[in-house]
């Protein structure tokens, strides 16, 4: 495979992926109050968002520094079960299911929301801005001190992704002022492809919002019919189609997410610690599968085999979860 080969596939990848930092510290700021609810269930659900932070690291690495690895077996892993460890894209899907479980929970095990749906909704881009311009300030001091050095390493390592500071799209020379960084901060969440990100893993911000308030609104949808309120029914449901138009084919992991979240109102499924992880390992199956549908499909897959085997809590996940939930941002070594 030339070197030219090697480039578009990396650049495929940055464009559609690019890195998910900016995801990552979202979900690690601001659902991290409720996956430490107390909940063993939830303290399960640290050790994955960990785990799938380590996965975006490695997909960076791979993207940056052995663009090689990504290719197709036999001259890479693609389309091999260990392809699932540096596949970035699945490691994002697999946080919009966990965004849609987490952000719906609550309200569908009390079967009520009332006014703190709204307060939730309202409280969203707030929580989602914080971390999102902590990383784009600290990209903008990296650039502004030139400590990027990327065009060098490149050279070296062959990656197009890796020349082209994960594909920004900047000149030659580009030294973008505060205000800039800052205006960006705010149109990153409604411009899907905001161009000349100071921090492209932020791209996905547009979607972790809009997919948050779809969540919003199928509760919404589903709490009203369900306590046979009809008035609330018929907005709830054209805020649910229009969030649907608005996101894509991005919606449907904050859909599965948020229908896992309704099933296990009544405590969902049960599984033996070895049923437990034939589901995980066959989650992790389709993750390494690198396509839309395995990958909501192997995603959901892994999210069920956390919360059905019940008898991980005293093995290694319950470790990993303690260790994870100390770190506020795990995910920050992949800005």
């Amino acid at each position: 495979m030339t070197a030219d080969a090697i480039g578009l596939i990396s650049q495929g990848d940055g464009a559609r992926l690019g890195a998910c930092t900016g995801e990552i510290m979202a979900a690690s700021g601001s659902e991290a109050g409720d996956l430490r609810a107390g909940s063993y269930r939830l303290t399960q659900l640290e050790a994955v968002r960990g785990i799938a932070s380590l996965v975006v690291v490695f997909h960076h690495f791979a993207l940056g520094f052995v663009p090689a690895i990504r290719l197709r077996f036999p001259d890479g892993i693609a389309g091999t079960p260990l392809f699932c460890l540096i596949n970035g894209s699945a490691a994002v899907t697999l946080f919009f299911v966990l965004s849609g479980f987490v952000l719906t929970r609550r309200y569908f095990d009390r079967g009520r929301a009332g006014g703190e749906l709204t307060i939730a909704a309202a409280k969203r881009m707030p929580r989602l801005w914080v971390p999102a311009t902590a990383s784009a300030i600290l990209a903008w001091l990296v650039i502004s001190l030139d400590l990027t050095w990327n065009v060098e390493a490149a050279r070296s390592t062959g990656s197009d992704w890796l020349r082209l500071y994960a594909n920004a799209g900047f000149p030659a020379v580009y030294r973008p002022d505060f205000a800039t960084v800052m205006g960006q901060s705010v149109t990153l969440f409604f411009h899907p492809a905001n161009p000349g990100l100071v921090n492209t893993n932020l791209w996905t911000m547009y979607f972790e919002l809009f997919g948050s308030m779809l969540c919003f609104a199928i509760v919404w949808l589903l709490l009203a019919m369900e306590a046979r309120r009809w008035w609330p029914v018929v907005p709830a449901g054209m805020t649910v189609l229009a969030l649907i138009a608005v996101l894509g084919a991005a919606a449907l992991p904050f859909l599965l997410g948020a229908c896992l979240a309704r099933f296990y109102r009544h405590g969902g499924l049960s599984l033996s610690k070895i049923g437990g992880i034939g589901l995980m390992l066959a989650g992790l199956a389709l993750c390494g599968m690198d396509g839309f549908v395995p990958e909501n499909i192997g995603a959901v897959i892994i999210l069920l085999a956390v919360l059905a085997c019940h008898r991980w809590r005293e093995g290694c996940p319950g470790a990993l979860a303690a260790f994870w939930g100390a770190i506020p941002f795990p995910s920050i070594w992949s800005t």
